[in-house]
């Protein structure tokens, strides 16, 4: 049975081989970015929650900020988010450096924000 490989393939091969593939080291989580985001123009990425505390479970998510760069539109957001996370095999929260936020929001990204790039 022939298996048919991923579109995103050429990234996996940028992962250590010794990656648990439930849980994501950081080294991984940048070089995977900064290949899928820098199609759309974006160089500044920041990492929160659970993978930036290092608290990272099977099911956590990958919490990113970042800038906009090309991305313009609520359906290139989207797409942006549905590529990361066949890239990383993770749920992905993908939030803009210029997006409004609640105060307190920001305030508690803020506490455990990591800059990838």
């Amino acid at each position: 049975m022939n298996s048919v490989p991923s579109k995103n393939h050429y990234l996996l091969e940028l992962l250590d081989k010794d990656v648990h593939p439930a849980i994501l080291k950081l080294k991984d989580i940048k070089k995977i970015l900064k290949v899928c985001l820098a199609k759309y123009d974006i160089h500044e990425i920041y990492l929160f929650g659970s993978y930036a505390r290092g608290e990272a479970k099977k099911r956590s998510d990958v919490d990113i900020l970042c800038e906009r760069g090309e991305v313009r539109t609520l359906i290139q957001k989207e797409k942006l988010v549905e590529e990361i996370e066949s890239c990383l095999g993770k749920p992905v929260d993908l939030f803009f450096l210029d997006a409004k936020m609640p105060i307190a929001f920001k305030e508690e990204i803020e506490k455990d924000l990591i800059r990838l790039c």
